[in-house]
């Protein structure tokens, strides 16, 4: 949501008091040319005061008098630089003149320069101490500057030298605001009301303590009121931009922050809250430019960079994520947002013990609160579940009453399968009074969820909309919604969430349709190359290096892979690698960002992409790796790398998961994926299904032309005849039988985490009712049965598994009998 800053207040004519100062003071001014200057001057003929000054200049008349109404003049026009040099002079002619270091203050703090400004009023101050305009000007340096306490102080003082100063009562309010003291600051807004009840300044304050009442409809009201005064007011019109975007207008909302910024093109704020709003809404260009502008006006605006640099995570451009988020630590080290993004960078670009190294070190430099939970998400990320509960039950325990690290257990404890742990820390949120919160009541339903109360969940979930959530959660809510409904068979019910569901996550992180539709022009690139590519024995090449053995389990995600994984590594002869990009990296370290045609691939790069694939397999797997285990990789769209995975690995077991095409595609359709550009395809069925078919055809090419030692695993045989379908498993993997592998559900629940949206499903006995799901939806999504029809015959799913075999490629078959 925009931020409603307070440091932006207005006098009577329309000068900035809490971001500007407008105490010019000329001091006593003998001469009609002195009095004829300042007469221009109060008119506001800026330009004519200038020329009669320089001409007076000119004839020989120079003083401090002079120059210090010059200098006013350039202060008003803007010309700091100038107005800086002529108040130097001033001073270099008269130190003791108390109002020439006053107003070079002015003109340092206009150009940024706070802590020069600071010193400059200072010495005004020193002069004069009985000067109420100078401890104002010192207290607005010091409210910049962030120091509000000794900026309320000098406000104060200000006061108590004249009790009626309209300047310092207005900046004494703002002050309060800044630092929470509703009451106090009424109490003197109020004052300043007495004194001028049509001043924009007195107004906007008055709009701003109703805004943090709750009361839109007083706030906007003051807002309006402000503006009639002053048609220009760049604080009304950005405060009431902020209204407006929490009532939903944020059309009328950016008119206004488009206003503030051809008035007042440095108003960083402005250009801030029009980057969240383009960032909302997907033009993540557009906040780019928002972002950078409201930086180069504030070079300190931290949620800026911060969100800047979530801009470019999103566009996967994690090298300059990670530059400004290292900026914006430089600014305050302490800034969680940062730190979370930096964390998420570091894991999306491969560098997950880079971010555990980042937060363990913080953790032995300067440890609090804010580190504690940052590192409890690196051992997230890094999947050392146990760590980051216990870091995070301190954090809750040092902090009964923040909410925030018990939200973050409730995630933890979901994420890692502990039911009933999640399920004492709801209850325990509720009897504490936090029952109405709409997270609190979100993990609620996600517990009767898990417990299969699909009614009682169904129950909360209806008790309060998805706006009352943010960001994930919103998501989390359709998500849950759409599993509640299907279970309950309200179809029409469960595919309205499921397209919500990915409606916000489009809202959240953006359409991804320019990474799509480079995705689908680089598989297309690949199916040509593999369909123009045979395989010869002169063509293959022997490794000489030792290896353990290794397999791959492939397929289109949500074809039973996971629940395949889970079965595999039950077995004590399997050791299982998930989700892990180990072939792109060999394949990034072997070519950089362009890959060869397959025949042109050397001897030499073989042997890279090999070395560089086994080191990442060691890495994960640590000593499990040295033993005599057989090493699974699954990751199912390894599916459209089967040429690179026989070229480094040659008769290599490759097992094909199967799932009846229509529901394998409904069913990403239904999932809450982390988003790449495979899986932002999901979000949408037409571009799911041309997913569907890019890979299905990449994999009949690799089929037809390579000589690959293929098992096809159907998720379906699997619920009919576990045994049976297992025992094939195993004999093609060259392993015996062990009775271990019936218990799967135990392995499931002993992990700290699975990381598929499988795992909810993984942990739960075998139910037959995912099979053939998509009859109950075909209505739905019959718009892809013409494209994806052919590929439900390959895979021998016609008639809903009359046939009993599947064909691929060219004279490629093998038996398998259906449920």
């Amino acid at each position: 949501m925009p931020k409603m800053p307070v440091k932006r207040t207005t006098n009577q004519d329309s000068s900035r008091i809490g971001l500007g100062v407008t105490h010019i003071d000329f001091g006593e001014q003998p001469g009609q040319l002195i009095q004829l200057a300042k007469s221009l001057y109060n008119s506001r003929k800026y330009q004519h005061a200038i020329k009669a000054l320089e001409r007076a200049l000119t004839q020989g008349f120079k003083s401090v008098e002079l120059l210090n109404i010059l200098g006013a003049c350039h202060l008003c026009i803007k010309n700091y630089i100038v107005a800086e040099k002529i108040y130097s002079e001033v001073i270099s002619i008269d130190r003791n003149y108390s109002s020439g270091h006053a107003n070079l203050g002015i003109a340092l703090y206009e150009q940024g320069r706070l802590e020069d400004a600071l010193s400059a009023y200072q010495k005004a101050l020193k002069l004069d101490p009985k000067n109420a305009n100078f401890h104002i000007n010192i207290g607005n340096a010091l409210l910049k500057l962030g120091t509000n306490t000794d900026a309320i102080e000098h406000y104060q003082k200000a006061l108590k030298l004249n009790p009626s100063n309209f300047s310092a009562l207005t900046s004494l309010a703002t002050a309060l605001i800044e630092t929470g003291n509703v009451a106090l600051a009424e109490i003197t807004c109020l004052k300043a009301f007495e004194i001028d009840k049509r001043s924009p300044a007195v107004l906007n304050n008055l709009g701003h303590l109703s805004y943090e009442k709750g009361d839109l409809a007083a706030a906007l009201s003051f807002f309006e009121q402000a503006l009639l005064v002053d048609v220009s007011n760049v604080d009304s019109l950005f405060r009431i931009g902020v209204i407006k975007f929490k009532q939903g207008n944020k059309e009328l909302a950016v008119e206004r922050w488009h206003q503030v910024v051809r008035l007042d093109k440095s108003h960083s704020e402005a250009y801030f809250n029009l980057g969240v709003h383009y960032q909302e809404v997907g033009d993540l260009n557009s906040a780019a430019e928002n972002y950078i502008r409201a930086i180069y006006y504030n070079k300190g605006h931290k949620k800026a960079f911060n969100n800047l640099a979530v801009v470019r995570y999103r566009e996967t451009n994690f090298s300059e994520a990670e530059t400004l988020l290292r900026t914006v630590l430089t600014i305050d080290e302490n800034y969680l947002d940062a730190i979370l993004t930096l964390i998420a960078v570091l894991r999306a670009s491969g560098k997950t013990g880079d971010a555990l190294e980042f937060t363990s070190r913080l953790m032995l430099e300067r440890p609090s609160d804010v580190v504690f939970y940052a590192h409890a998400m690196s051992l997230k990320f890094n999947e050392k579940y146990d760590e980051a509960i216990d870091l995070m039950c301190n954090l809750v325990v040092k902090n009964p009453r923040d909410i925030a690290p018990r939200i973050e257990l409730l995630k933890l404890y979901e994420g890692s399968n502990r039911i009933n742990e999640l399920g004492a820390l709801v209850y325990a949120l509720v009897e504490e009074g936090f029952g109405n919160s709409s997270i609190v009541m979100l993990y609620t339903a996600i517990h009767f969820i898990r417990l299969r109360k699909y009614k009682d969940a169904l129950e909360l979930l209806d008790a309060f909309e998805a706006e009352t959530l943010l960001g994930e959660f919103t998501i989390q809510r359709y998500e849950n919604l759409g599993l509640v409904h299907d279970k309950l068979n309200n179809i029409p019910e469960a595919f309205s969430a499921y397209q919500k569901m990915n409606e916000a996550t489009i809202q959240e992180h953006g359409s991804y349709s320019d990474k799509i539709e480079s995705l689908f022009y680089d598989l297309n690139a690949r199916k040509k190359d593999i369909q123009g590519y045979v395989k010869s024995g002169d063509k293959s090449f022997l490794f000489e290096d030792p290896s353990p053995k290794i397999g791959f389990v492939v397929g289109f995600p949500r074809s039973g892979t996971t629940l395949l994984d889970t079965i595999m590594r039950s077995h004590s002869s399997i050791s299982v690698i998930e989700e892990k990009p180990l072939l792109s990296r060999a394949l990034y370290k072997a070519f950089g960002g362009t890959l060869p045609k397959l025949e042109d691939i050397s001897d030499k790069q073989k042997i890279l992409m090999r070395k560089t694939y086994l080191e990442g397999c060691e890495e994960h797997l640590g000593v499990e790796y040295k033993i005599e285990n057989l090493i699974i990789d699954k990751l199912p769209l390894n599916l459209s790398w089967l040429p690179y995975l026989d070229i480094i690995f040659p008769g290599a077991p490759i097992i094909f998961a199967a799932r009846h095409p229509y529901d394998t595609i409904l069913s990403n359709f239904m999932q809450n994926f982390a988003l790449n550009p495979s899986m932002a395809c999901m979000l949408n069925l037409k571009t799911a299904a041309e997913l569907y078919v890019l890979c299905m055809d990449i994999f009949e090419a690799s089929v037809e032309n390579l000589d690959l030692n293929v098992h096809l695993y159907r998720y379906e045989s699997i619920i009919a005849d576990f045994d049976n379908e297992v025992s094939k498993l195993l004999a093609f993997l060259e392993l015996d039988w062990e009775d271990g592998v019936r218990d799967y559900r135990k392995t499931a629940m002993a992990r700290e985490k699975i990381n598929t949206p499988s795992y909810k499903q993984v942990v739960q006995p075998i139910y037959s009712e995912s099979a053939y799901r998509w009859e109950r939806y075909k209505d739905f999504i019959s718009e892809i049965f013409p494209q994806i029809e052919p590929y439900v015959e390959k895979l021998g799913y016609s008639d809903c598994g009359a046939v009993n075999t599947w064909v691929f490629a060219n004279g490629f078959s093998n038996n398998r009998q259906l449920p």
